[in-house]
């Protein structure tokens, strides 16, 4: 009897030893992605006044991929502007340094004008074997190949308008890793930045 009473309190000390842990660490959990979400939101401040700093085109532009590449922790950020269904690369912002009249260029360029022309942006991770987004976008296997990307997120830029209406976009701006991770920041960050 006392032996299965010490029994008890030993399993109930244990279960609540292992509660309060996983009380702090849940806690501890919170708290770094709290103060992970307050950087962003500094980062972003920074941001909005190197890129409203200069109002020549081609330095604003260069500015807007540099800090999109630095918001969405990607390895390379470019920006294009759209005029109908024709793409024009306006800033690259790479670790290397990338000709504008590269193949791999103009590879970015029919990408992203096939994306525009689906009307929706383009999530891609080699890991995830995604078949589908290759077979609907010629250009991107290509493109993969040349580059050596392995994440791509293609994401349409548009006028700011009423909810719910949509013009045509006004251009995409593409991120890429050079890894096969999913990029869950992304999808964060960008939600933040298309607001």
């Amino acid at each position: 009897e006392s032996a299965s009473l010490e029994t008890r309190e030993t399993t109930v000390g244990l279960l609540q030893a292992l509660a309060e842990i996983a009380l702090s660490y849940q806690s501890n959990h919170r708290l770094r992605q709290l103060l992970a979400k307050e950087s962003f939101w500094h980062e972003l401040d920074a941001a909005i006044l190197d890129i409203n700093h200069n109002l020549k085109p081609h330095a604003t532009a260069m500015s807007i991929a540099r800090q999109a590449a630095r918001l969405t922790a990607s390895d390379r950020a470019t920006l294009l502007t759209c005029r109908g269904h024709r793409c024009r690369v306006e800033a690259i912002n790479s670790p290397v340094t990338i000709h504008p009249r590269s193949r791999q260029v103009k590879l970015l360029r029919r990408l992203s004008e096939e994306v525009v022309r689906s009307g929706s942006s383009l999530q891609f991770t080699a890991c995830d074997g995604q078949t589908a987004a290759i077979a609907a976008y010629p250009s991107l296997d290509s493109y993969l190949d040349e580059s050596q990307s392995r994440s791509v997120r293609c994401e349409l830029l548009y006028e700011s308008t009423e909810p719910g209406h949509r013009s045509h976009p006004l251009g995409l701006l593409v991120l890429e890793g050079f890894t096969a991770e999913h990029r869950e920041e992304w999808d964060d960050r960008i939600a933040v930045l298309a607001h």
